[in-house]
């Protein structure tokens, strides 16, 4: 980010705080009150100033016995800036305590994304709320993309011709290896779901950086995992059901 567009995503964080109150505005606080006050300012920008190091390293060594509490003491810290009773304070506040330092982008992408399904969790709310509020700005959450298994629920043709590879094959195994295996195994399993009646898309999805596009090859891997998955569940129901 260049200075000129970090300088004006800071005016605008900054805007409300001395606006909203006569004694922020006239520079008369507290040593307390001024690192409050400053991490207010710095929590609501999602592109910080070196500026901010030493406010936030205070502030991120507020800690309690467990979560709640640590959540609860930060809230305190923050209200300790006086910046004036504006609208939407306290979801303000509330907003930057559950959401700075857990819901940037890389921690984000690490928590919500999974290798079983569902395969990605929700945004937490807190995270929404505190990258959407009016008074928080340059902040940004990841995207999701998703990717869909559609064959089997269209026309599937004729079942390809196996091609035996007969060269690999040992002379002893029940079945011939084949040149167009994955071609023939893929019918096979578009088949059985069509006979199961499984009438819906196979989807997995990734959150991912925004600004990187979408994890192609990491999509496909679990796409695969869970056609697999879905088919053999519908064979093991079948059983089930048989025996």
């Amino acid at each position: 980010m260049t200075s000129v567009r970090r300088a004006a995503v800071w005016v605008v964080v900054a805007t409300f705080l001395f606006s909203a109150s006569p004694v922020l505005a006239g520079g008369k606080l507290s040593k307390e009150q001024e690192v409050a006050c400053e991490v207010v300012l710095c929590l609501s920008s999602g592109q910080r100033p070196d500026e901010c190091d030493e406010s936030l390293k205070k502030y991120f060594k507020i800690k309690g016995k467990k979560p709640w509490k640590t959540l609860k003491k930060r809230k305190r810290f923050l209200k300790k800036c006086p910046s004036g009773d504006y609208e939407g304070k306290d979801e303000h506040l509330n907003a930057l305590a559950e959401g700075a330092g857990n819901c940037d982008i890389p921690s984000l992408v690490a928590q919500l994304n999974t290798n079983e399904p569902p395969y990605t969790h929700s945004i937490p709310e807190y995270c929404q709320t505190f990258a959407s509020h009016e008074y928080t700005a340059g902040v940004e959450l990841p995207i999701r993309s998703e990717l869909c298994h559609t064959a089997h629920l269209s026309d599937l043709g004729s079942r390809p011709r196996p091609i035996v590879d007969w060269a690999a094959y040992d002379g002893y195994s029940d079945e011939a290896p084949l040149f167009n295996a994955a071609e023939v195994n893929a019918y096979d399993q578009n088949s059985r779901l069509q006979r199961e009646s499984y009438q819906q898309p196979i989807c997995v999805s990734r959150w991912h950086d925004p600004s990187r596009p979408a994890p192609e090859a990491e999509l496909n891997g679990l796409l695969a995992q869970e056609v697999t998955r879905v088919d053999a569940q519908l064979i093991e129901n079948r059983s089930e059901l048989i025996y």
